[in-house]
C-alpha cells in the first residue's frame, strides 16, 4: 500500500549487494532509502530500492502495522514495529561495513544484502548473517516494482538533483575565479612607461676659462 505523506528519509545510502537472478549473481550498488512515516491515519514503513546509474532500476516495500505483524509471525521476528525501522537501519550499516569483505571471519559474522528475482518475478531483499559455523537469514522482505507514476517522479526528481548539482558547481567555480581577477590589480594594467628625458651637458670650469683667455 502507498502512502501519500511525505515524511523525512532516517536513511539514504549507497550500499554494494548481491543480485541474483536465474542463478547468476553479480555485485551491484543500490540506493536504500527508508522511511517511517507516521503522517497518515495509519504508520507506514516504507523501503525504496533504486539505482543512481539506472533510472528505471525502482523496486519498493511499505508495510503498515498489520502487514508488519504477519511478517513478523512468519519471520519470528523479535521486534516491534515502532522499532524496527531502526533494526533495519542497523542492519544495513552492518552490511555497509562489511561489503568489501569477502572472508568470513573466525569469529563474528559478516553481514550481506541480497536481492533475489524469481522466475515469477517476485523478488526478496534478504539481510544475511556468515559466520563460520552458519549461513543465516536474518530477514528476508518482498519489494515490488514501482508504480508508473513512482518512477516518473522519481526521474524529475533525479533530473532536479542533476540541475542543482550543475548550479553549485556553477557558483563555486565563478567563487574561485573572483581572487584571480582581483587579488592582483596592478598586474591587469598596462605597464607605465617613464618619459624619455633630453641628455644633459655639463660644461667644465677649466675650459670656460681657457677661452676667455
Amino acid at each position: 500500500m502507498a502512502s501519500a505523506s511525505s515524511q523525512p528519509v532516517v536513511f539514504n545510502k549507497n550500499i554494494t549487494i548481491q543480485c541474483v537472478s536465474n542463478g547468476v549473481t553479480d555485485k551491484r550498488k543500490i540506493r536504500f532509502k527508508v522511511e517511517f512515516q507516521t503522517g497518515n491515519s495509519q504508520d507506514e514503513f516504507v523501503l525504496k530500492l533504486t539505482n543512481d546509474d539506472e533510472s528505471l532500476f525502482y523496486f519498493q516495500l511499505h508495510l503498515n502495522e498489520a502487514e508488519f505483524k504477519n511478517l513478523q509471525d512468519d519471520q519470528q521476528l523479535v521486534v516491534n514495529f515502532n522499532t524496527f525501522h531502526q533494526y533495519f537501519i542497523d542492519h544495513l550499516n552492518l552490511c555497509i561495513r562489511d561489503q568489501d569483505n569477502n572472508i568470513i571471519p573466525l569469529q563474528g559474522s559478516l553481514f550481506q544484502l541480497q536481492l533475489v528475482t524469481f522466475n515469477d518475478n517476485n523478488r526478496y531483499l534478504n539481510v544475511l548473517e556468515i559466520s563460520s559455523s552458519k549461513h543465516h537469514k536474518l530477514l528476508s522482505l518482498p519489494v515490488t516494482t514501482a508504480t508508473e507514476h513512482q518512477i516518473k517522479q522519481h526521474l524529475l526528481e533525479q533530473t532536479q538533483s542533476l540541475r542543482d548539482q550543475l548550479r553549485t558547481l556553477q557558483q563555486l567555480t565563478n567563487i574561485q575565479q573572483l581572487p584571480e581577477e582581483h587579488e592582483n590589480p596592478i598586474e591587469n594594467e598596462p605597464p607605465v612607461v617613464p618619459p624619455i628625458q633630453a641628455p644633459t651637458t655639463t660644461t667644465n670650469n677649466n675650459d670656460d676659462q681657457e677661452l676667455r683667455r
